[in-house]
């Protein structure tokens, strides 16, 4: 398991070895001075499904009354509503321009899925994203292996490019969109409490799907250490390197079990409660009706491991792996039994020669 990136995601409640939220923010705002002047700007288009052709259909037919033509004209700008995104103002300094200007081409609605996941309405306030080096302090006070925090409540986003490569956040937009989730989870809980692995499993679940090196990866993880508890599974963030790792392996495919089981709008359903004054618990409790330890009991119970065994070895990947592996087995067998043979032979044509040099030289010694 690689340990660079896997940090990404920690806000700053949470980064125990990293300043305040406040210093954090007081630091970034006094050092503006080293990013670039011209603070790029971003304001995505909305993506919104088109209602001209929804009134053109609507008024051909009819019966339609104009009551039905106002709720549907309602329905269409909540729904507006629903798929606008968030704005971005990236900053950075001088040699990380071009970093800046990659994430304003980004595609944006490779994030209406975090948005429609998380059910986030508050769109209209600004993200900020600002890039660091290494060099700075925020960077010398966050533990090595973390990539990228967010701090929802000053709506603000910190990363380290030079930490990004390896899995599972191998990319500048993956960590862009994971960290986007986080802010946006917040939003949806009206920053009230959320525990870390259900955070962790929104933000990977939305922004990435359970590939092949997802499902070997939690393979691996349940072998090797087996199940752990909803407690237990939040302690493993603050536990360091290792077990961070493993922590977001099993968030990812437990909170992608709870979708499987429950639909998907369970993620906004909970966080709804959750900004309307409910714990995080009795939220849970209130919408799949059992707890959370009861869920993820649930979970290793379903044979979800062995679930994933068969997905894994009956994926055409694997398939053809295992076949060109075989393949590569009986060639490597039939060139050794060649070799073997060819040597048996150079040892019998050697014997054969041996044995006549001996007749030929018997024969002229009788001479």
């Amino acid at each position: 398991m690689s340990g660079r990136a896997i940090g990404i995601g920690l806000d700053s409640s949470q980064l125990g070895c990293a300043k305040t939220d406040m210093q954090r923010t007081r630091y970034i705002n006094n050092n503006e001075r080293h990013m670039s002047s011209a603070a790029l700007r971003f304001v995505p288009s909305e993506i919104s499904r088109s209602g001209v052709s929804k009134a053109n259909r609507f008024s051909r037919v009819a019966s339609l009354t104009l009551v039905y033509l106002i709720t549907a004209m309602h329905h269409t700008a909540d729904s507006q509503k629903l798929m606008s995104l968030p704005e971005f103002q990236v900053e950075a300094p001088s040699h990380l321009q071009d970093l800046a200007v990659r994430i304003y081409q980004f595609d944006p609605k490779k994030l209406l899925f975090a948005v429609q996941l998380t059910g986030a309405r508050t769109l209209e306030r600004r993200i900020r994203i600002v890039l660091l080096t290494e060099d700075s302090r925020v960077a010398r006070d966050t533990v090595p292996w973390v990539v990228a925090f967010a701090d929802p409540t000053h709506d603000l986003i910190v990363v380290f490019p030079e930490r990004i490569g390896s899995y599972p956040f191998n990319s500048l937009e993956v960590v862009i969109n994971h960290e986007v989730t986080h802010i946006l989870t917040a939003r949806a809980a009206n920053g009230n409490h959320v525990p870390r692995w259900f955070n962790e499993g929104i933000s990977i679940a939305a922004e990435r799907g359970w590939t092949l090196d997802s499902r070997s990866r939690f393979i691996w993880e349940s072998m090797i250490d087996g199940r752990v508890s909803t407690t237990e599974l939040e302690r493993m963030f603050f536990s360091g390197q290792k077990d961070s790792a493993r922590a977001y392996v099993l968030s990812h495919a437990f909170v992608r079990n709870l979708m499987q089981r429950y639909g998907p709008d369970l993620i906004s359903r909970i966080l709804s409660r959750v900004a309307n004054g409910e714990t995080f618990d009795r939220a849970f409790i209130n919408t799949t009706g059992t707890t959370t330890d009861g869920a993820i009991n649930a979970f290793w119970r379903s044979g979800s491991g062995w679930e994933e065994w068969l997905t894994f070895v009956a994926s055409p990947f694997t398939l053809w792996t295992m076949m060109t592996m075989l393949s590569l087995v009986a060639i490597w067998q039939h060139r050794k039994k060649r070799i073997l043979r060819r040597r048996q032979w150079e040892e019998e044509e050697r014997l054969e020669a041996q044995e006549v040099w001996k007749t030929r030289r018997n024969r002229n010694y009788l001479t």
